[in-house]
């Protein structure tokens, strides 16, 4: 209970600063003839989104050995769900996004090991990240291919979290450092969304 308040009172600054945030799905469209390649691609459509699937990694890494590999699992199951709750007309929040990137970022800051804690951010960033990957009903074989991709590139990326997580997770300044990065990306994206514009300009 302790650890919780204390999360509340450091995620408060936090929020404040996403409060702003516009964020919108980044859907590749200049790829629309080739799903695969689109929904592999998606990641990269977003500093928010890239940034969220980072967390989950480096989240993942400091869960116990069991726990490491459901994690990022349980991120892309979730992500369906949210998108096909999008389908049903429930949605999160178009800030839900970064501050799952800011609550990881908290979790890794504080050196907070509640595992509770980091499922719940994990599962809300796939919640929140798949209500961008499904906003219209697949009907043809080819929504399917893009659904697959993204997840397929969300996991990749994840991974590299992960790898990063294990890599520094006997150094807790290394540590602290990643989450006030994190922290730092959510509240550079809400305050200036062009970056993602600018991202996806890059990319297309």
């Amino acid at each position: 209970m302790k650890q919780t308040h204390s999360i509340l009172r450091a995620a408060l600054p936090a929020c404040l600063c996403l409060v702003p945030l516009s964020a919108h799905a980044h859907h590749a469209e200049a790829m629309s003839g080739q799903p695969f390649l689109q929904g592999i691609s998606m990641p990269l459509h977003g500093v928010d989104h890239l940034l969220s699937a980072l967390a989950v990694g480096l989240i993942a890494a400091r869960a116990r050995d069991g726990m490491r590999l459901k994690l990022p699992v349980l991120f892309a199951l979730v992500a369906l769900l949210g998108g096909f709750l999008n389908l049903s007309g429930v949605s999160l929040p178009e800030m839900a996004v970064p501050l799952t990137v800011a609550a990881a970022g908290i979790l890794l800051w504080r050196g907070l090991a509640a595992v509770s804690l980091g499922t719940a951010i994990v599962a809300l960033a796939g919640l929140s990240n798949g209500q961008a990957l499904i906003e219209v009903a697949p009907t043809t074989l080819s929504a399917g291919i893009f659904a697959t991709g993204c997840i397929l590139s969300a996991l990749s990326v994840c991974a590299l979290g992960l790898g990063l997580g294990k890599s520094i997770q006997n150094h807790p300044q290394t540590e602290r450092l990643a989450g006030a990065t994190l922290l730092l990306g959510a509240a550079l994206v809400s305050a200036f969304p062009a970056l993602n514009a600018a991202v996806i300009h890059c990319i297309e």
